[in-house]
């Protein structure tokens, strides 16, 4: 008997997004174990364009399988929802609540339209996967049938294997500075201005040669930056600085250059940044939320209350107390090998496979 047609849709694709990698490892799975499979999006980065299908130009099959992953509220949820296919599969990566969003109206409606979806979903998806134990939860509290964990793929390869940008570490790299980093688009529930806050303390009172690189573009919330850059400027806040958009060898010189990688983030669905962090050997001190513990396991150091005094103090003392700093990144390398990318492709077929047939 032919195998049924396999059909991974999502709302946006584009080279080096987290979800996006996701999208193409499946891909490589489901053409190793012999499935004709193809990937249909709305929007389409151009650097990927020749391995898509533009979701117009897409028409079903009734033996088709959908592999649908939801992370915005999009056109695509209905299709899914009425499409006559043989199964349907959804990969959960997370949807920002909209209370996040206030003063963004785009993007709030976007995730309220995200959020009601993903409840009108449930009794039309025979099988989910959801890339955090966080995630996961959601799926079950809505009613989601036959659910499971699938941590989200990470090939560090990739970033061991990058040279990083040699004008960034010509830049930062010969001083005795104490670089501080968070990785992250500048967004609400990322509360960049929070990491401001703690970094200040540190910058002011304990430390005046460190610096706090916040690496990410910002998107359709500029006015969201700017509020940080007042409040950077009437408070008289030194040495931080915003990369923007920034290309991959640059990411990788942040990394490079980092001290301690610090998230204070109130929202995430996986946070790809901490393995990204773990990869470099960077601890992490990081807020409870959310996906975080998930994420992080034993690694790095967890803070409850977001005490900017606290956190200023983790900060000196996780940067300078050389038998922490060893200790903290032995457990996070043994939390990264949890998270191999072959380890995780192979769970995704175990997973998978059975609802294939």
């Amino acid at each position: 008997m032919k195998k049924s047609r396999i059909i991974q849709l999502t709302p946006c694709i584009t080279f080096g997004d987290a979800v996006s990698n996701d999208v193409f490892a499946m891909a490589d799975v489901l053409s190793s174990h012999g499935f004709e499979n193809y990937i249909v999006s709305i929007g389409i980065g151009e650097k990927i364009k020749d391995r898509v299908v533009p979701f117009h130009k897409f028409t079903p099959k009734p033996t088709d399988i959908f592999i649908f992953h939801m992370s915005i509220g999009s056109e695509m949820s209905r299709y899914v929802m009425d499409a006559k296919v043989k199964r349907k599969i959804m990969v959960y990566h997370n949807i920002t609540p909209e209370e996040f969003y206030e003063g963004f109206p785009h993007v709030q409606g976007a995730c309220r339209a995200g959020r009601e979806e993903l409840k009108m979903l449930a009794p039309h998806i025979d099988f989910s996967l959801a890339d955090s134990d966080y995630n996961r939860e959601e799926l079950d509290e809505l009613r989601y049938q036959n659910t499971a964990t699938l941590p989200i793929v990470f090939d560090k390869s990739e970033y061991l294997n990058t040279k990083p940008s040699k004008k960034l570490l010509e830049l930062y790299g010969d001083d005795d500075y104490t670089n501080i980093l968070f990785v992250g688009r500048i967004a609400p529930n990322k509360k960049q201005e929070d990491v401001i806050q703690s970094f200040h303390l540190y910058n002011k009172y304990i430390n005046p040669k460190s610096r706090l690189f916040l690496v990410g573009s910002s998107n359709a919330l500029e006015a969201y930056k700017q509020a940080l850059e007042d409040y950077i400027s009437v408070n008289a806040i030194k040495n931080v600085y915003f990369s923007g958009h920034v290309s991959f060898p640059d990411i990788i010189a942040y990394y490079t250059l980092a001290d301690v990688f610090l998230c204070e983030s109130e929202h995430e669905g996986f946070c790809v940044p901490l393995l990204e962090a773990m990869t470099f050997d960077i601890p992490i001190i990081a807020y409870n939320s959310t996906a975080i513990p998930y994420t992080l396991g034993n690694g790095g150091i967890i803070f409850n209350e977001k005490d900017h005094r606290l956190v200023a103090e983790l900060i000196n003392l996780v940067a300078s107390d050389e038998n922490l700093r060893s200790e903290i990144i032995s457990k996070q390398r043994e939390r990264l090998a949890f998270f191999n990318i072959e380890n995780t492709k192979k769970t995704f077929a175990e997973l998978t496979l059975p609802w294939l047939d």
